[in-house]
């Protein structure tokens, strides 16, 4: 049987929480697909965590940012030119491919929503609402991993709701109720000290947030944040100990893939592979 071309438009291919979570979904999903992933931004070095054994191709795109409606016509140009079974994208750096799917549809497509950057944190962005409301119009599914998203989808952008599938983030937290791993080095709480972890990037955008808004939580207690940062983001976490809630900090880069696919990444899949039954009927 010929693998179900899938062709994933994502802003960027680097190592960081949804291009990871596209990775692991790949290596899972076997031989019955061919993932074609386009990175807006060029960066593909997520693709060295794919298996070997996984059909896939890194599709290149030079884009030129001042010409936003010629770029719309090369979307489709390049959607016609693929005929992929399933336009997958993600987050609002793909809603273009959505938009130009929407008014001359190509194939069916579903959209990932997982959060919002610096620009929309705090309120919405009119041109970024109509975007999505009229983009995401074309797509049979609107997958978000929290029920604020869920909420803001129905109501903000007004996706009807048999199209919005929730599935959500997260780590098994009764993975971590048993005795701590000695392998995380030099790892050994005090007595009656409340840990808190964090399996994150660690942004400056969610750090300090995150994490003081845990400490805040569990007051009066000392405290130990272990955190698996991504390299390049390490300081920022060290701006969580500023607010004097958290006593202590670990931040553990050692053991970030063992703590990702003990955990994470295991919920992420077993979700990704419901999603896909119930909304991948090709």
């Amino acid at each position: 049987m010929t693998p179900l071309r899938l062709l994933h438009v994502i802003p960027s291919f680097t190592t960081g929480g949804v291009p990871i979570r596209l990775v692991n979904i790949a290596n899972r999903l076997g031989g019955d697909f061919r993932h074609l992933v386009l990175a807006l931004d060029g960066v593909t070095s997520a693709a060295e965590r794919l298996r070997p054994e996984v059909d896939h191709e890194l599709v290149t795109l030079a884009i030129d940012k001042s010409t936003p409606v010629r770029n719309l016509w090369r979307f489709h140009s390049t959607l016609a030119a693929l005929r992929p079974d399933l336009l997958l994208t993600y987050n609002w750096g793909a809603i273009d491919w959505a938009i130009v799917n929407s008014v001359w549809p190509v194939c069916r497509h579903l959209h990932f929503e997982d959060g919002f950057g610096p620009a929309e944190m705090n309120r919405t962005l009119r041109r970024r609402v109509l975007g999505r409301r009229y983009g995401l119009r074309g797509a049979e599914r609107i997958i978000v991993p929290s029920h604020t998203l869920e909420r803001i989808a129905r109501e903000v952008w007004e996706i009807p709701d048999d199209r919005i599938l929730y599935l959500a983030n997260g780590v098994d937290c009764r993975r971590f109720g048993q005795v701590a791993d000695p392998a995380i080095p030099g790892f050994s709480p005090r007595p009656g000290e409340r840990i808190i972890g964090t399996v994150a990037p660690l942004r400056p955008l969610f750090a300090p947030a995150t994490m003081n808004a845990a400490a805040h939580a569990t007051p009066n207690t000392q405290r130990r944040a272990a955190t698996s940062p991504n390299t390049r983001t390490f300081s920022s976490a060290s701006a969580c100990l500023n607010s004097g809630q958290i006593a202590r900090a670990r931040l553990v880069r050692s053991v970030r893939d063992r703590w990702i696919s003990a955990a994470a990444v295991r919920i992420a899949i077993k979700s990704a592979l419901k999603a896909a039954s119930r909304a991948i009927r090709l």
